[in-house]
C-alpha cells in the first residue's frame, strides 16, 4: 500500500471486494515517521484502524516496520 493514510485506505477498500474470504494485507512502513505535517492522520493511525488480527515485524524493511493483517 502507499506510504501515506488516506491513499491506503482508499487501496484497501478497493481491492476489499476482490480479496478472498481468508487474506493477507501487508502494509510497509507502519511506523510515526510515515506522517507528512499536512496529513491528519499517518500510517500508524490507518494500521490501527484496520479490521482483522494484526502483528507487526520491525527491523524488516530499512529498519522501519512491516505490519500483516490477515482476517
Amino acid at each position: 500500500s502507499s506510504h501515506h493514510a488516506e491513499p491506503s485506505r482508499l487501496e484497501f477498500e478497493y481491492y476489499l471486494p476482490l480479496l478472498a474470504a481468508e487474506f493477507a494485507w501487508v502494509c510497509d512502513d507502519v511506523t510515526p515517521s510515515f506522517r507528512l505535517p499536512d496529513e491528519p492522520r499517518g500510517m500508524v493511525e490507518y494500521w490501527a484502524e484496520l479490521p482483522g488480527e494484526k502483528r507487526t515485524f520491525p527491523g524488516l524493511h530499512r529498519g522501519n516496520v512491516i505490519g500483516v493483517m490477515t482476517r
